[in-house]
């Protein structure tokens, strides 16, 4: 129900989720509770790679993030109970975002499995 008040008050034109690939728990759940809430809504939703996510994850969509590979980074660091995760290194995420980047032409890009698609065009 959180998840739905939310998409009701705030309209999102896109809503960012965990992948259905995600072995964690908990991403499972946010997953299936977030489709859900949205089943009624005409509202794009990507699904983002988390460190917990399987060889099953397969983006199809990606965003360049050339320009906040060091934010990205540092907004981690500032993350108090991830810091210190092994998986969680700046030369792991910049690696698999120079990995994505490779797939989709550019420098470093995030990877997005794409739920739902809607465009006004």
């Amino acid at each position: 129900n959180a998840i739905e008040e939310m998409i009701a008050k705030v309209q999102p034109d896109i809503i960012f989720t965990h992948s259905s690939h995600d072995i964690h728990q908990d991403h499972q759940t946010v997953y299936d509770a977030t489709l859900r809430a949205a089943r009624s809504s005409r509202t794009t939703i990507l699904c983002y790679e988390s460190p917990s996510a399987t060889q099953d994850f397969h983006p199809t969509y990606f965003i360049d993030v050339d320009k906040y590979v060091d934010v990205k980074i540092q907004a981690i660091r500032q993350h108090w109970d991830q810091r210190k995760k092994p998986y969680m290194k700046p030369d792991l995420i910049r690696g698999r975002l120079a990995f994505r980047g490779a797939q989709a032409k550019v420098d470093y890009a995030e990877g997005f499995e794409v739920a739902r698609m809607v465009s006004a065009i």
